[in-house]
């Protein structure tokens, strides 16, 4: 996410700057949102590591992918349906939960069942599929266990705003004649 600063804003709005661009929310989305669980569990598919030192993933030599580019893109396909901001910012039960991940582990069996040699995966490797794609979303659905995500999301945007109406200088009522009111 790319962070947007307002340079140009208006002095009569003493200094705000709206929830939606403020800097360190806009870091703590970042952090947190599902595109790198999503930008990670497509890296895995391809079976790249990350290099810590050199913040870079990297393919090592000689391992093939789990699947070709289709069955990968198929796949991201079916994930990125469960594994969003929309899923992660929803209010669902624990029961909702675990019938998403059923209804996930079904598509996700039925199209590795019906594809595999078309995505040239190994048999061997099916469950590992299957399970880096269910552990990267049921990690995400759970985000999204009773608003957890939500509020927390809310409460920081909450503390943030309160954070800077506290150190935006208030103007001093003044009255008629330009003079600081002494009296209610």
């Amino acid at each position: 996410m790319e962070q947007q600063y307002n340079d140009n804003m208006p002095m009569d709005m003493g200094g705000y700057m709206p929830p939606t661009i403020m800097p360190n929310q806009a870091d703590l989305v970042d952090k947190i949102t599902p595109r790198t669980l999503v930008a990670e569990l497509w890296h895995k598919l391809r079976r790249e590591e990350y290099d810590y030192d050199n913040e870079k993933w990297y393919k090592p030599e000689g391992v093939k992918p789990y699947l070709n580019e289709e069955g990968i893109s198929r796949i991201m396909s079916i994930a990125t349906s469960y594994i969003n901001d929309n899923t992660i910012y929803s209010n669902f039960t624990l029961e909702e939960i675990r019938l998403l991940a059923l209804k996930l582990s079904m598509q996700l069996i039925s199209l590795l069942r019906m594809n595999y040699e078309k995505f040239e995966c190994d048999k061997s490797d099916l469950t590992s599929v299957k399970n880096l794609v269910l552990t990267t979303a049921f990690s995400s659905l759970k985000r999204a266990v009773k608003g957890t995500e939500r509020r927390l999301l809310a409460k920081s945007i909450s503390e943030q705003i309160i954070n800077q109406q506290r150190t935006t200088p208030q103007e001093s009522k003044k009255s008629l004649f330009g003079l600081p009111k002494l009296f209610k």
